[in-house]
């Protein structure tokens, strides 16, 4: 019995303290030589929720894959810090409603805080386990259903944006189909599609999401007067 209480101590652990957690994380990052796999959503420990090593860990040749939840989409400031990530060379992906945070560092370890708000103060650490494999095949599966978030946070140039691409990404962020949109401007379908796919092309992107990402950057969204 001793023997199984020690091993299930050995594969499993609970961190306390915010400061505490911080500072782990940051050693488990520098520890990590190939992979950091994270589930990204709000609330966070410290105030700006940036990686204050990411860019160092990227450029000694750790990759880094991040599933960002929706929702920080509609935040100026995550947008642009997601930007600043993507350009240090961050895999960002997105997906509506991320289903908790976890960071997964290689094969070896992986984070999930155990209380949800602000005041977050503990979580557990799992180690090599059929529970880390399971985390991490959850991370591979929702990195397949996730938007990549590249084309619409591509901040090497900015395109020029006329009326009509202006006008299409409004109406796509309503969340209107194709058809909608046709009856809204009066036009047929097959003309909308050949105007969304002029709009995809002016703003790089290959989906409605991803030009909506990329809607919101060059701040297409905004209403005018508000």
């Amino acid at each position: 019995r001793e023997a199984v209480t020690a091993t299930a101590a050995d594969l499993v652990e609970v961190v306390e303290g915010g400061a505490v957690i911080l500072e782990r994380i940051i050693q488990a990052q520098r520890a990590a030589h190939k992979v950091v796999r994270i589930l990204d959503r709000p609330p966070y420990l410290s105030r700006s929720g940036q990686n204050p090593i990411e860019a160092e860990r990227i450029a000694a040749g750790v990759e880094f894959r991040v599933i960002y939840d929706r929702a920080l989409l509609d935040d100026e400031f995550h947008v642009d810090r997601i930007a600043s990530c993507i350009e240090c060379g961050e895999r960002a992906r997105a997906m509506s409603e991320v289903p908790l945070k976890l960071m997964i560092f290689d094969e070896r370890e992986a984070w999930v805080p155990l209380a949800a708000g602000a005041g977050e103060v503990a979580a557990v650490v799992i180690r090599p386990s059929v529970l880390l494999d399971s985390m991490i095949a959850m991370f591979e599966i929702l990195w397949l259903r996730a938007v990549d978030l590249a084309p619409g946070f591509d901040a090497a140039s900015t395109p020029e944006v006329d009326d009509e691409v202006a006008q299409m990404v409004r109406l796509l962020a309503t969340g209107m189909k194709d058809e909608a949109i046709a009856r809204h401007l009066g036009v047929n379908v097959r003309t909308v599609r050949r105007r969304l796919r002029a709009t995809f092309d002016v703003l790089g992107v290959d989906t409605r999401f991803q030009a909506g990402v990329s809607a919101a950057r060059l701040g297409l969204l905004e209403v005018e007067g508000g």
